[in-house]
């Protein structure tokens, strides 16, 4: 039964609730990413052991009041900032702050909630929770209720603790709804449930394509279409073919076999496309270190995004990447590419597509595609908060009705 009233009954409930779909998920996941126990075990450790004094202060933060769009993570700043600091709070640690203080935010701080996690997803199956853990879940559950009646909860993830903790007390606020806005591409290669979205009343994706795949692996979601969650930058096609090529790093580090066969698809493109007189950079994905890529004779590129899709056209190559949909919305020239070891973005089409085996035709692609490029016309379409309100109203009325 969802009730706003903080109880340790209750507390206890969203904590064995969390544990048992994390444990879900990554069992799950394990299955392609072998060593992600391992992972979530030990990231994150030392700094959770530096906030663990925080579980035990009361940062109740009870000023931040009646808000109805309850934002956690930075990961979409553009959608951060349509909102005005009257209807919205801002979750999160530095990087969120920094945020919040740009855009002048109201802020919550979650390191109580960072610290306690361990309690709640490395303690052993079956042990009791620690008083003052649950103390923590009984503050955020306080805090849900003290926002707005038919506020929501937005976040990238709901899988991973934070995201995960958050979704389960607002779930269980009777006021509030979890919506989970699609940060990375789906793909049709596998079939599990192990995706962001599981645990949310609401799901909003970039296209049609991308709601028919999440409907397939998550049947019972709720799901409704709002476009790409940044604000489009449209760059110019017309005049003089790009010099520049972008390759999208994929940061499929798991498998090294898999990575290592990426670096070289790329070493070879990079050679051949140099030799026609491009400039080739590399641009690594945000899991990847230099330790990764480093010795691969690849020049890399990491400037802000915003940077990088600005100002003239140019052609990036890549796998699936949240990167190469947004070059393609911005009106540079996208090459997909697909290999036996690397299945290229399938549910819709993004640009080109290439098989690695003809990776010798990319300098005629390159040339053929951009004078196709310079014949469309770019059509901006609705801006962010329009999209955004409008994809939540036709949810919730979706939400309402069951």
């Amino acid at each position: 039964m969802i009730s706003d009233k903080p109880t340790t009954a209750t507390a206890e409930e969203i904590v064995r609730d969390a544990r048992a779909s994390f444990d879900d998920f990554l069992t799950k996941r394990a299955v392609v990413f072998p060593t992600i126990r391992q992972r979530m075990a030990k990231g994150g450790r030392m700094k959770a052991k530096l906030l663990r004094p925080l579980i035990y202060m009361a940062l109740h933060h009870r000023r931040i009041i009646d808000k109805k769009y309850i934002l956690f993570s930075d990961r979409f700043p553009e959608l951060v900032a349509q909102f005005s600091r009257k209807e919205t709070v801002l979750i999160g640690g530095p990087a969120e702050l920094r945020l919040a203080m740009k855009l002048r935010l109201p802020f919550r701080f979650s390191g109580d909630l960072y610290a306690a996690c361990p309690d709640v997803f490395t303690s052993k199956p079956g042990s009791l929770f620690p008083s003052a853990t649950l103390r923590v879940i009984e503050r955020w559950q306080a805090f849900f209720g003290r926002q707005a009646n038919g506020s929501y909860l937005v976040t990238p993830t709901d899988t991973l603790p934070i995201g995960l903790m958050l979704a389960k007390i607002a779930a269980r606020c009777a006021s509030t709804r979890v919506v989970c806005v699609q940060h990375g591409l789906f793909n049709s290669d596998y079939n599990s449930d192990d995706i962001d979205g599981r645990n949310s009343n609401i799901n909003l994706v970039y296209s049609a394509a991308q709601g028919r795949e999440m409907l397939r692996r998550l049947p019972h979601a709720l799901v409704e279409t709002m476009g790409f969650p940044n604000e489009t930058r449209m760059v110019t096609c017309e005049g003089k073919a790009p010099r520049v090529i972008v390759l999208v790093g994929t940061g499929a580090l798991e498998v090294l076999d898999v990575y290592k066969r990426s670096l070289a698809i790329y070493r070879d493109l990079a050679r051949m496309m140099t030799g026609c007189g491009y400039n080739v950079f590399y641009r690594p994905h945000p899991t990847e270190r230099p330790e990764h890529y480093s010795g691969n004779e690849l020049v890399v590129d990491t400037r802000p995004k915003g940077s990088l899709l600005g100002g003239e056209g140019k052609v990036f190559f890549g796998f699936t990447s949240t990167l190469l949909y947004e070059a393609n919305l911005s009106g540079h020239l996208v090459v997909t590419l697909d290999d036996p070891l690397l299945p290229g973005y399938s549910i819709e089409t993004i640009g080109l597509q290439l098989a690695t085996r003809e990776l010798h035709q990319s300098p005629r692609i390159v040339t053929e595609g951009w004078c196709e490029r310079q014949r469309q016309k770019a059509v901006s379409g609705p801006m962010l908060r329009e999209r955004f309100t409008g994809a939540l109203d036709r949810a919730s009325k979706l939400c309402d009705a069951r």
